[in-house]
């Protein structure tokens, strides 16, 4: 929640946020929570609102549209929230890749818990996967920063030989 509030209202707004009570009553828990992630239950609601309307036209066109054009032509019925096409498309785009990405983690949690191994070794394995694509997401661009004919041979003279 802290990165939300970084990125909607700046790097200083999450220390203006105070820290959630622990005895802080569940209705002025959930009205703090619409203030500060919805600006207010008004917006609360209409957030609401279009969830179930975008779930209700889900429904009616899934068998019509690839899910990233539904999302995007519903995307295009408010205006006013985006910079442009672009954002759209790639907004769309973003939030189909994030929910097929989920519901296969998803798949992959039961199957392996069909295979009667526990959820933390399927924590375990999926943190380590992710651990594996950050270190060749770093080591790439460095790779391609030195170019295909930089790499020594090792016939080259500048490469040493340890015995």
């Amino acid at each position: 929640m802290v990165r939300d509030i970084e990125a909607r209202d700046g790097p200083d707004a999450a220390a203006d946020t105070p820290p959630v009570a622990k005895d802080e009553p569940g209705e002025a828990l959930a009205d703090r929570t619409a203030d500060d992630v919805f600006g207010g239950e008004d917006n609360a609601r209409d957030t609401a609102g279009l969830i179930a309307r975008f779930a209700a036209s889900w429904e009616r066109r899934k068998h019509e549209k690839p899910p990233a054009v539904w999302l995007a032509d519903e995307f295009r019925r408010y205006p006013d929230i985006w910079t442009g096409e672009e954002e759209i498309v790639s907004t769309a785009n973003e939030i189909v890749a994030n929910v097929e990405r989920a519901n296969a983690d998803k798949a992959s949690l039961h199957a392996h818990l069909d295979a009667g191994k526990s959820k933390a070794s399927w924590l375990a394995g999926m943190i380590e996967r992710g651990a594996a694509a950050r270190r060749r997401a770093r080591a790439e661009p460095a790779a391609h920063e030195l170019g295909p004919r930089e790499y020594p041979s090792p016939r080259d003279s500048r490469v040493r030989r340890y015995r």
